[in-house]
C-alpha cells in the first residue's frame, strides 16, 4: 500500500516538474463564452461594448472600495474578481468578432486598475510608514 502511494506521488511531482513554470493561462477566456457575440452585428457590437466597459469599471471601483477596509482586498476579489474576468473575456470575443466583421473600431477604453490587472500582487498591503 505504501509502495503504490509513492508511485502516485513520484509520478504527481514528476507531472508537476514537467510543467512550464512561466506557462500564461488566459484567465478571461476560460470565463467567457466564445460563441456569445457570433450572432451579433456591427451595431449590435457597438452597443454591446459600452455597457461592458462600465461594468468592467464598476467593478474595479467596488474592488478598489473594498480594498480600503481590512482584510477588503481578499474579500474584493473574492466577490468581484471572477466577474470582473468574465467581462474582461466577453470584450476581448466582442472586439474579436468586431475584427472578424471589419466593423469601425470602437473607442478606446480606459486602462484597469493595478487591482484587477496584476494577479501576482501579494494580497496585503504593506503598511511601513514612509
Amino acid at each position: 500500500m505504501r509502495l503504490g502511494r509513492g508511485i502516485c506521488l513520484a509520478a504527481f511531482a514528476g507531472m508537476l516538474s514537467v510543467a512550464p513554470a512561466s506557462a500564461q493561462i488566459d484567465l478571461p477566456s476560460m470565463h467567457a463564452d466564445p460563441s456569445k457575440y457570433m450572432l451579433y452585428r456591427c451595431p449590435q457590437l457597438a452597443q454591446a461594448r459600452p455597457a461592458l466597459v462600465k461594468r468592467m469599471q464598476d467593478l474595479e471601483r467596488l474592488t478598489a472600495k473594498a480594498a480600503t477596509s481590512p482584510g477588503g482586498a481578499i474579500v474584493g476579489r473574492m466577490t468581484y474578481r471572477s466577474e470582473y474576468l468574465a467581462m474582461q473575456g466577453d470584450l476581448q470575443n466582442l472586439d474579436r468578432r468586431a475584427a472578424e466583421l471589419n466593423c469601425p473600431p470602437a473607442p478606446a477604453t480606459p486602462p484597469a486598475t493595478r487591482d484587477m490587472q496584476n494577479q501576482d500582487r501579494p494580497l496585503h498591503r504593506d503598511r511601513r510608514p514612509r
